[in-house]
């Protein structure tokens, strides 16, 4: 063992870890009909760059109607509906390596500009939260190129959009019932204590539940039914859809409420007048409401629906 006068030896000092920038931001990004995902945002190198301006991440517009009193000063409301979505993206197109490689990417780019195809405008807030809308090309707006393309390593360009569908989605909510999921044994495995492994499996499914639709506007859910089925019932908030037919192991039937797109189809051919009911009903905005599933068979039940949000956060 060595000694050294006057030396004092201690654990080097290791500084704390930077703190996290609490002001990063939302992330954009734009994930085209080939499902390749277009970052906007991101260091300078190649990429497209969202600038200042952007247009479409704030409210939709609404047209008002109502109806003007008679002899009385204002109008009484008879509602709103929101109507397109104009989007408006100023965007750099990137590529710093030479003018070939400018070239080339830029077409790439240009190529998901299709006014016949939609692409998906995704923001992500920095706790992971994405919201989505579905936007068409409509304009470059006459862009307009003061240098030969090529010549330099990025190009501003104004691009207009449009969503038919004007409200930003959430991610589907979805629940299940059912015994389609993985069977328990009832008195145990093998090797174990008594009888060889039993299962319950009840010819009825009733469960009574809560839905929650955290959206701007209501959620028109969608029922599955997969199996042999006798008898359903499923009861959203007081209203009553019911099928009496009989379904065989493989059957499929779907139930859309949303009325874009409404109606039974049992393996994709529509029996929606064979309903012994369809009371069709959203789930409200902003609300948690009963759900009652009332089947005879075995099979499986889902169902989904897609919360709409006026904004993209």
């Amino acid at each position: 063992m060595s000694t050294y006068p006057g030396v004092v030896l201690g654990v080097p000092y290791t500084p704390p870890p930077v703190p996290r920038d609490p002001w990063t931001g939302a992330r954009m990004f734009m994930r085209d009909r080939w499902g390749i995902r277009w970052s906007f945002c991101g260091p300078r190198g190649t990429g497209v760059r969202m600038q200042s301006g952007v247009r479409g991440l704030g409210m939709p517009e609404y047209t008002r109607f109502s109806t003007p009193y008679a002899g009385l000063a204002g109008s009484r409301h008879r509602g709103s509906r929101a109507v397109d979505r104009e989007v408006y993206w100023p965007l750099w197109v990137w590529q710093d390596t030479d003018d070939q490689a400018w070239l080339d990417y830029d077409s790439a780019f240009w190529r998901t500009m299709d006014p016949e195809e939609l692409v998906t405008w995704e923001v992500e807030q920095p706790n992971g939260t994405l919201r989505y809308l579905d936007v068409r090309f409509a304009s470059d707006n006459n862009v307009a190129f003061d240098k030969a393309p090529g010549m330099r390593k990025w190009v501003p360009y104004g691009i207009t959009l449009v969503a038919e569908q004007p409200f930003w989605r959430g991610d589907p909510i979805y629940a299940s019932w059912g015994s389609a999921f993985e069977p328990q044994p009832f008195f145990g495995g093998p090797g174990e204590p008594g009888a060889p492994p039993l299962y319950i499996s009840s010819d009825a499914i009733l469960s009574e539940a809560t839905v929650t639709n955290p959206g701007d506007v209501p959620g028109w859910p969608t029922y599955k039914f997969t199996g042999a089925f006798t008898s359903i019932e499923v009861e959203l908030d007081g209203f009553l859809i019911a099928y009496d037919g009989v379904m065989d192991p493989d059957d499929v039937l779907e139930i859309r409420t949303d009325p874009a797109a409404q109606g039974a189809f049992l393996n994709g051919v529509r029996i929606t007048s064979q309903l012994r009911s369809r009371q069709f009903a959203p789930i409200p905005k902003q609300s948690t409401v009963p759900l009652a599933v009332n089947v005879s068979g075995s099979g499986k039940v889902e169902m989904t629906f897609t919360p709409l949000f006026n904004r993209a956060w």
